[in-house]
């Protein structure tokens, strides 16, 4: 993409400070919740990941941003929340080894979530790319220590799957950068949520 529409790479104008904590916490979260999915249920891991989620950006869209909390916003909250344990039955309390961090992942995907809101206005092909290369990076280290298989079995299946998946995981990238830029962080993640309804 960056090759396609020729956009720069370059960080001259662009808040690094964000775009680093951007950048590091998308891989933080998914290391989290492949730990947690890997010690409890996936109901669990996905309620504690939007509970924590739907925590930090709303304190973090009121308290810091000074968003405005109204009625609708409430409903559309509790909604969620009803949703979610709807959704997440049964809930599995005893996996303190699952539950922890997946809420924690949760807090980092909200307040990733609430920095997307400020990168708004840098070009969001630069934005996806640091994002990817920065997981690449800290993705390694953990493939070595782990001596994990990247490759398995290769066919034309497999690489055909693959390279859908990657093309939509950009492409959510890119809407999701873009729509956070045109709403308040203390409900932006409230209407991501709605990918359960479609799940």
């Amino acid at each position: 993409i960056i090759l396609i529409t020729k956009s720069s790479i370059k960080l001259k104008g662009i808040n690094i400070k964000l775009l680093t904590l951007f950048a590091i916490s998308i891989p933080i979260t998914s290391f989290f919740m492949i730990y947690a999915i890997s010690s409890t249920k996936a109901a669990t891991v996905v309620f504690m990941l939007y509970a924590g989620s739907l925590l930090s950006s709303f304190l973090i869209g009121t308290l810091i941003y000074k968003e405005s909390v109204n009625k609708i916003k409430i409903i559309s909250l509790i909604s969620v929340i009803i949703g979610l344990i709807i959704f997440t039955t049964p809930f599995d309390y005893t996996s303190i080894m699952g539950i922890t961090p997946a809420f924690i992942g949760g807090i980092i995907e909200g307040f990733s979530n609430a920095i997307r809101k400020k990168l708004g206005d840098i070009k969001r092909e630069t934005t996806l790319f640091y994002q990817y290369l920065t997981t690449i990076l800290l993705s390694l280290p953990l493939i070595i220590i782990t001596q994990e298989k990247i490759i398995r079995e290769i066919s034309l299946e497999g690489i055909i799957i693959t390279i859908i998946f990657g093309t939509l995981l950009v492409f959510i990238g890119y809407l999701m950068l873009y729509g956070f830029k045109f709403f308040d962080a203390n409900i932006g993640t409230t209407i991501l949520s709605s990918e359960m309804f479609f799940s």
